[in-house]
Order: C-alpha cells, then structure tokens, then sequence
C-alpha cells in the first residue's frame, strides 16, 4: 500500500457515510457506509453521479431544489465548511431521512470540491417529537388562552402566516413572535423544529426572499435592505450571502436584475 493509498483505505473502513464531489458536480468518492445508507450495493454504483440530483434534488415538499441554493454544496462557493441538522436526503428507494450534515471544501485535480458527511437523524427527531408532546401538552395547561392553543398544526400555521405578512417590520424578533401567540419562547423554538427551521431563521429567510425580489428589480443593496426589514445593507449582505454564496451586489451585477417588474 502506498502513502497516496492509505487516506483512500480508511475513508473506507469510516462507519460515518462520506461523500466527495468534485469540482464538477459529480461524485468522486463514496465510502461503504454511505452506498449503505442510501441503500446502494455498492460505492461504484454512486460514483460519477451528479451528486445534488442524485441526494438532493428535490425538497421534502416536492420542489425542485437548485443546486445554487444547496447548502451542502455552498462550501464549494464560499471556501467555508458549513453544518447543520436541517436537511433531508433522498435514498435510492425515494425515501426521504433527515440529517445532520458537515461540508468542507477541498482542493482537487479538477478545481475546488467538497467532503460531505451525513448521518441519518430520524430517531433523533422522533424523541425530540415526543419531548415536544409533552411541551405542548404542558404548554396548554399553563396557557391563559388554551383554546387558542386547540391545534398545533394550526398555530403553526397561523405563526408562519403572521411572519410572512410582517417579516419587513425589523422589529419582529422571535421573543415578539412569542408573545404575540401567548407561548414561550422555548415553545415557539420547539414548533419551528418541526420544519428544520429556528424562528429567526425562518424570519430571516422571509426577509431574504424580499430583498432577492427587491434587487432583481433594480432597487439599490440599501433600500433593498431597509424595505426587507434588515437593519442595515451589511447585515442583508452578510445574510445574502451565507444563504445564497454570493453577496447581494454581485448579485445585481450578475445579470439577475428584472427591471420590467411591477414595482
């Protein structure tokens, strides 16, 4: 066994799946444990596949999920490792699992390419379902208004509707959000776990949204931030670009911008 050999070699015998794409998009290692978990015989059966449509093409709603938008690959854009626990796979089968995922970049013979590690949490979830249970259980025993609390598919439906329609307040913070449906904040976090979202993440994606519309018509990075409900152009440019890898003036500049829109 060579030198050149020997990282290949226990990548394999690594219990936790790994994945490497490479600077085209195309997966250019998988070990054992990831065919395993996707439910694939073999690594050979993976490699060379486009790796976002083979894992991640789709969101659990059905949608397509651009590649530009993966988060999983953005260290390929930013240079950056990224993690986090708010993404699901898709198996060989079509079956959807969450996971908690690490991304780091690496250089490779055809440009700059990224390791990927997942690992399947579902019975994760499933114990924090249940400890949120007995939350919400606790919460409608302690709430002033229980009626209000009936359903809990339909406060968080009321919820996300409430930040969609005042996500340009730059006032609206997650304590706010929580007072104004009379639950905790802890509460509140545990009903936006249900999506994979924090509420001031999904706040901020709201926000995201409406500045990335605002921009593609002409409006200037500033105003674009003030309208959007950011405080300022610098906390919209760093959010801009840790959600989309490019920052909100390139973004202007790359061609993007749909001056014939309705204001």
């Amino acid at each position: 066994m060579t030198a050149l050999d020997l990282p290949a070699r226990i990548l394999e015998t690594v219990p936790r799946p790994v994945w490497v794409v490479d600077g085209e998009g195309a997966v250019a290692f998988v070990n054992p444990a990831a065919a395993r978990e996707l439910r694939y015989r073999h690594p050979d059966d993976l490699r060379g596949r486009p790796s976002h449509d083979t894992l991640h093409s789709r969101r659990l709603d059905g949608s397509a999920y651009p590649a530009a938008e993966c988060p999983l690959l953005r260290p390929v854009r930013t240079g950056e490792p990224a993690a986090a626990a708010d993404q699901w796979l898709f198996r060989r089968d079509g079956e959807p699992f969450p996971v908690a995922w690490s991304s780091v970049p690496i250089e490779l013979p055809d440009g700059q390419g990224v390791v990927l590690t997942f690992t399947d949490v579902t019975d994760r979830r499933e114990q924090e379902a249940a400890a949120r249970e007995r939350e919400w259980a606790q919460a409608r025993a302690d709430s002033p208004r229980r009626s209000a609390l009936a359903d809990r598919a339909t406060l968080t439906a009321t919820i996300w509707t409430f930040v969609a329609e005042n996500a340009t307040d730059p006032h609206l913070t997650p304590a706010v959000l929580a007072r104004q449906h009379h639950v905790s904040l802890r509460f509140l976090q545990s009903l936006f776990s249900d999506s994979g979202h924090t509420p001031a993440s999904y706040i901020r994606d709201q926000r995201l949204t409406r500045a990335k519309a605002l921009l593609r018509r002409g409006e200037t990075v500033t105003r674009s931030a003030l309208l959007s409900g950011f405080t300022d152009a610098g906390t919209l440019t760093r959010a801009f670009r840790r959600r989309y890898g490019t920052t909100p003036s390139e973004f202007r500049a790359g061609g993007f911008l749909d001056v014939a829109r309705e204001p």
